[in-house]
C-alpha cells in the first residue's frame, strides 16, 4: 500500500468532490493533498511539486472538467519525461468504451466511476500500487 505521506494530487472542477475524495483518503490513512480545479493548475502543482523535489505520487482527476481535462492531463503527463511514472486514475461519470480504450492507450493506472464509496476508492489504490510495485521490482 502506498505509504500514509504519500503527496497526492487531487484535480476535480467541483470543490464538493474534492472534498469528499480528500476525506475519503484521510479516512484511509492518506496526510498530504494538494488540490487543483482544473489540469492546467494541476500541472503547475505538478512542475512546482518537482521542482521543490517533493513530488506528486499519486494524482486523481476527473474526466470532464473546463480549462484543461483529466484525459488531457493524463496525455500531457504520460509523455513527460518527469511525470509519466506517477500513477494516475480517472474518475468519471461515463463508462463509454472507446473512451476507456483511449485512456488506457494513453497510460492510465484505473478508473473510478461516479458514484463510488470509500471502499471501492481504496481498493483502486490497492489495485494501483500492487500493479506500480510489480513495475518497480
Amino acid at each position: 500500500m502506498f505509504p500514509n505521506d504519500t503527496r497526492i494530487l487531487i484535480v476535480d472542477d467541483m470543490n464538493m468532490m474534492r472534498s469528499l475524495i480528500k476525506s475519503q483518503l484521510r479516512q484511509i490513512g492518506f496526510l498530504k493533498f494538494f488540490e487543483a480545479n482544473d489540469g492546467h493548475k494541476a500541472l503547475s502543482i505538478l512542475e512546482q511539486a518537482h521542482s521543490a523535489e517533493k513530488p506528486i505520487q499519486l494524482i486523481f482527476a476527473d474526466w470532464d472538467m473546463p480549462v484543461m481535462s483529466g484525459i488531457d492531463l493524463l496525455t500531457i503527463a504520460k509523455r513527460n519525461p518527469l511525470l509519466k511514472d506517477i500513477p494516475f486514475i480517472l474518475i468519471t461519470a461515463e463508462g463509454e468504451p472507446a473512451r476507456v480504450k483511449e485512456a488506457i492507450a494513453l497510460g492510465v493506472n484505473s478508473f473510478i466511476r461516479k458514484p463510488f464509496s470509500g471502499a471501492v476508492l481504496l481498493e483502486k489504490i490497492e489495485s494501483v500500487w500492487q500493479s506500480v510495485s510489480k513495475k518497480a521490482a
